[in-house]
Formats: structure tokens, sequence, C-alpha cells
């Protein structure tokens, strides 16, 4: 099965010193889905779910200590399961 290559766009809001949200979108379909924050830690209210084309999925997290928008950007990875095949 041939999986499209996506094109993932992320938009970060901080609303709080430890509080952020993550927005993300795809111009194609995305399975099982995942990010991390290499070496910061932080709770998700969801992390591992299918990202639709068009379709915008909002992720609200919170830090153990003051975050900047710099500092997510940085530390961002993610994946989908077409990675797991290239």
């Amino acid at each position: 099965m041939e999986l499209p290559k996506a094109q993932t766009r992320v938009e970060f809001e901080i609303y709080g010193e430890d509080r952020a949200k993550l927005r993300f979108s795809s111009d194609a379909f995305q399975h099982a889905f995942t990010f991390d924050l290499a070496k910061i830690a932080y709770t998700a209210s969801d992390n591992g779910f299918d990202l639709y084309p068009q379709r915008t999925k909002e992720i609200e997290l919170r830090f153990d200590s003051k975050i900047t928008v710099k500092k997510m950007k940085n530390a961002l990875s993610f994946r989908s399961l077409f990675d797991s095949y290239v």
C-alpha cells in the first residue's frame, strides 16, 4: 500500500507559564501520529492519534516548569506510521 508523504504544520500557543497548545494539521492522512518534546517534562491531553487532511488536531500541554515557544520548537519531533516504512 502506498502512503503519501504528508506535510505537517504545527502551531504553538502559550497560555500561562506552564501551559501550551499544539495544533497539528496535514495535507494527507497520517495514521498513528505521535509527537515528543525531547528533554522536556510535560503531560499531553492526547498523543497517538490519526491526523486527517485539512483538519486540525489541538493538544493541550502542561509542563513542570515555565515554557516558551522557542523551547517547544527546538524540542519537537513527530512521526506517523508512514515514517516506519521509509
